[in-house]
């Protein structure tokens, strides 16, 4: 099984598109101050799904 390294430019879009996902996860923490307490539990496993997802394409790059 061969490896290829990335391209820089891949690896610039693939920064960028990641900082971008959790840049939109963490701005979706400003919904919580217009909803229930208990509603907020909802909003943190989005949050952390998005940032686990990223967070794996990154580690698969």
């Amino acid at each position: 099984m061969t490896h290829e390294h990335p391209t820089p430019e891949r690896m610039s879009r693939q920064v960028t598109e990641a900082s971008d996902a959790v840049d939109a996860a963490v701005a979706t923490l400003s919904k919580l101050d217009h909803m229930e307490t208990v509603e907020h539990v909802h909003v943190y496993e989005e949050i952390q799904q998005v940032l686990a997802e990223t967070l794996s394409s990154v580690d698969d790059a």
